[in-house]
């Protein structure tokens, strides 16, 4: 990975320590920080796995897994090697091959740390070399991370229709989301799509993002949009993607929808497979709707995410509220195209 990237990052990421015991960890590579990572948890009564493509395994990797009881995959890395893992620690050389597991990871819920790239990690094994001077953001921020004023960052208080929040200005943040410790902030998002006259006819989004302040009080922000022709999935992908874009730091989630197009598509493994067939279904079908989905699973790297399906129309808050959003939203005179992307 870019370890100049990782510097610059190092200053708005704020490391999720975890407690790695009694935890399938999978640490993927052979080399030095591989080997460093298994000495590191081999004394935590973890069940330990190690990935590595090397042929014949080295010597001192061999040796290691021998005497702590580590399970050794040698084979090419598939996505498969993740589903039984809590945690997994990637340390291999080839950025395209951690990129891959870093998106495997998040569509499948799994913690990743990647050592000297706290932009792409959930967790540190260690803390931090900076335990004092912060620096300033890549992105130009006016305001360098700070312990006071990191945990204010998690969600940008801009207009709802403008779906690129700047994080560069302070004074668009909103109260402190705070998490247990250093945890990362805890959210709960509520969205909803609809359409009328699916698919010609006009459409639009809503979004309810709530969070538990550190002064103790529940605060809520709502997103909303409509469009002039679209379609119902169409709505319901961007209302997620609205909700997500608009947070600016990672964040711990639990996102709420009526829609089982959205929630199976992670929660059933949907976008492994298209991802894996290059965005095609049976029959080498394209995917439909793929330029959202890119655009949502963009939006979710950062995070981890817990995907729940809710009962339309059925009385829960959240959902009735988002509905209304949407439904307002498509019946303004406030309407957008919706120009898939190429």
């Amino acid at each position: 990975m870019n370890n100049s990237h990782a510097d610059q990052n190092r200053g708005t990421y704020i490391p999720f320590y975890v407690d790695l015991s009694e935890k399938k960890i999978l640490v993927a590579g052979s080399g030095p920080a591989a080997l460093k990572a298994l000495r590191t948890l081999s004394a935590s009564g973890v069940s330990l796995f190690c990935l590595t493509d090397s042929d014949p395994v080295p010597p001192e990797l061999s040796a290691l897994c021998a005497a702590e009881a580590v399970t050794i995959l040698n084979k090419t890395y598939e996505r498969e090697d993740l589903y039984d893992m809590d945690y997994v620690i990637c340390c291999l050389n080839d950025p395209r091959t951690v990129h891959d597991i870093f998106i495997s990871c998040r569509t499948l819920g799994i913690r990743i740390c990647v050592p000297g790239d706290p932009s792409h990690s959930d967790f540190f094994l260690e803390a931090p070399e900076e335990t004092s001077a912060q620096t300033p953001s890549s992105r130009g921020s006016s305001c360098p991370e700070t312990p006071e004023n990191s945990s204010a960052r998690a969600i940008s208080g801009q207009d709802p229709q403008n779906l690129s929040p700047d994080p560069s200005d302070c004074s668009k943040d909103i109260d402190n989301a705070a998490g247990p410790g250093n945890a990362l902030p805890e959210l709960t998002i509520y969205t909803d799509g609809s359409a009328r006259g699916n698919p010609d006819g006009p459409g639009g989004y809503g979004a309810v993002l709530e969070f538990r302040g550190r002064d103790g009080q529940v605060h809520t922000r709502e997103y909303s949009q409509g469009y002039r022709k679209t379609t119902n999935n169409r709505m319901e992908l961007m209302a997620a993607i609205a909700a997500l874009e608009a947070l600016t730091r990672p964040c711990s989630i639990d996102l709420w929808s009526d829609s089982q197009y959205l929630i199976k598509a992670f929660n059933d493994h949907w976008i492994d497979g298209w991802i894996r067939k290059n965005w095609t279904r049976a029959g080498n079908e394209p995917v439909k709707n793929a330029d959202l989905w890119k655009r949502l699973l963009a939006a979710a790297a950062p995070h981890r995410i817990r995907w729940h399906w809710v009962k339309g129309h059925d009385g829960n808050p959240g959902n009735e509220r988002c509905d209304e959003l949407a439904t307002s939203a498509a019946d303004s005179g406030n309407l957008i195209d919706d120009i898939p992307a190429e």
